[in-house]
């Protein structure tokens, strides 16, 4: 018998009807059939006639398959007593038959069983039982036990078609109610919060961070490397909407390309596409490229240098000769100022006098043509704010030229839309708040900086702050990212 000539029945209130198919159509096209009824072919299982996917054409998409997610089936409603397992004969020919006609046209199933699955949370037989499958089709869920298998294949007792694993499903859809929120604060706590999802790796990796910064060059290369590692890390599996707390390297993997040499690339691209453009105009004044009314900090090291003359034996010679009080004076002077004591003291004074000299460099500065300063201003202002996007196209594509190529961050700015523009306020909050604490930390270890060595207890502090606030800042802008994936052409599942 086709699938077109079996009997078909159907029941409702006033009672239990037999036809064939296409009277079945009929009757659901004249509203005799509602979606709410129940309909089985031959001996197979009661399902409500909205969700046979014979009856897909007869009825339309939104009543057949409402996608409101407010609308849900109920797990516990009442079943026929004779829907149990026995006597029933559901055969491969049966699953078969079902496929025989092509699915309504315009009807998502794929978007039908996502918009359900999120509130189907037990088994349709068995309440409180968790469900194992999925059917593909009519979204009714299962647990192990209920399930049809045909060759090991999940297939829905209900209707024929082939079943899903139901967490799979479910994160899925879980992912995309996420995309479709909307980027908010909500994010913003998220990305707070984050590294404090592996307390131990934040603590761990805090203090070797901050260990390596008082390393020297090579230490504070090692640092950077490491930290633009854990950026890039935590970028690329935010995007991709996972949340898990693994934000350190694999350091028992440790490749040199691809955990050293690949991250201090990567930033090097970030320096050179933000500040870059302030460095050309800082160094072009500078070396006097760019002329200034004022000499520069370089002249003015030079005119000191050479205002210096060295002390040599025949100057000693004239002064130990010299009958004069004064030159007897000089010769004492300059004798204490060539003790190893005295060039450590005067290098003190020197570092204590620093402020003076960022003072007089920034007076010079201003002393500078007119139209440097429009200028600089504009480059620091590009900086600050390309900055969030230039590590998010170095996090996320891992690729130097995309991060040194404006183009593609200013076009990604310009598809995430007021997405981006969140996400820049929400770090520059981050960023002025752990400047903020790394102020207090130097104000209140203040007495425990030293000559030469600097304040090391509150450097300790201020990259502990770092770390943390880097990986936050690199939370929200994968978020930021993962909220946009549509408009972004991103996959995320």
């Amino acid at each position: 018998m086709s699938a077109k000539n079996e009997t078909w029945q159907v029941m409702c209130d006033t009672g239990i009807f037999e036809t064939d198919l296409e009277g079945l159509k009929e009757w659901v096209a004249e509203g005799r059939v509602l979606p709410s009824d129940k309909v089985r072919k031959g001996n197979l299982r009661w399902i409500e006639a909205g969700r046979a996917p014979l009856l897909r054409g007869a009825f339309s998409p939104s009543a057949a398959y409402p996608v409101n997610p407010s609308s849900t089936v109920a797990v516990s409603e009442a079943m026929p007593a004779d829907h149990g397992f026995e006597g029933e004969s559901f055969v491969e020919e049966g699953y078969e038959q079902v496929q025989e006609e092509e699915p309504y046209a315009g009807f998502d199933a794929a978007s039908f069983v996502e918009s359900r699955v999120l509130h189907m949370t037990d088994c349709y037989y068995h309440v409180g039982v968790q469900p194992k499958y999925i059917c593909g089709s009519c979204a009714t869920t299962f647990c192990n036990d209920c399930t049809k298998f045909i060759s090991k294949i999940a297939v829905c007792p209900l209707c024929g078609e082939l079943c899903k694993l139901y967490q799979e499903v479910r994160e899925k859809s879980q992912r995309r109610l996420e995309r479709h929120d909307g980027f908010g604060f909500a994010d913003f706590s998220r990305a707070l919060s984050y590294p404090f999802k592996n307390l131990l790796g934040l603590i761990f990796g805090a203090l070797f961070y901050s260990l390596l910064l008082l390393g020297g060059f090579k230490g504070q290369l090692l640092a950077y490397a490491i930290l633009f590692g854990c950026i890039s890390i935590v970028i690329n599996k935010v995007v991709s909407g996972r949340m898990d707390a693994n934000f350190l390297p694999d350091f028992g993997a440790f490749a040199w390309w691809d955990d050293f040499l690949m991250p201090i690339l990567l930033g090097l691209g970030v320096t050179i596409v933000t500040i870059g453009p302030a460095l050309v105009l800082g160094i072009a004044l500078l070396l006097g490229v760019v002329n200034s009314s004022s000499p520069s900090p370089v002249e003015r090291m030079r005119q000191e240098q050479s205002q210096e003359k060295p002390f040599t034996r025949e100057d000693m010679d004239k002064m130990i000769n010299s009958s004069a009080p004064q030159s007897e004076e000089a010769l004492k002077k300059r004798i204490e100022e060539m003790r190893p004591g005295s060039s450590m003291s005067r290098m003190a004074e020197r570092a204590k006098d620093g402020n003076n000299s960022q003072m007089d460099n920034l007076r010079w500065l201003f002393n500078g043509p007119a139209i440097f300063i429009p200028l600089i201003l504009l480059a620091l202002a590009w900086a600050v704010f390309y900055y969030p996007m230039a590590l998010s196209i170095a996090g996320y594509t891992e690729n130097f030229w995309s991060v040194v190529n404006p183009l593609v961050g200013l076009d990604t700015i310009r598809r995430m839309g007021g997405t981006y523009f969140k996400a820049f306020g929400m770090y520059l909050i981050v960023q002025v708040i752990g400047s903020t604490i790394s102020m207090i930390a130097y104000r209140v270890l203040a007495p425990f900086d030293l000559p030469f060595l600097g304040n090391l207890p509150a450097r300790f502090v201020e990259g502990s702050i770092t770390f943390y606030t880097s990986l936050a800042i690199a939370c929200l802008l994968g978020l930021a990212l993962y909220k946009s994936a549509d408009k972004l052409g991103i996959s995320t599942d």
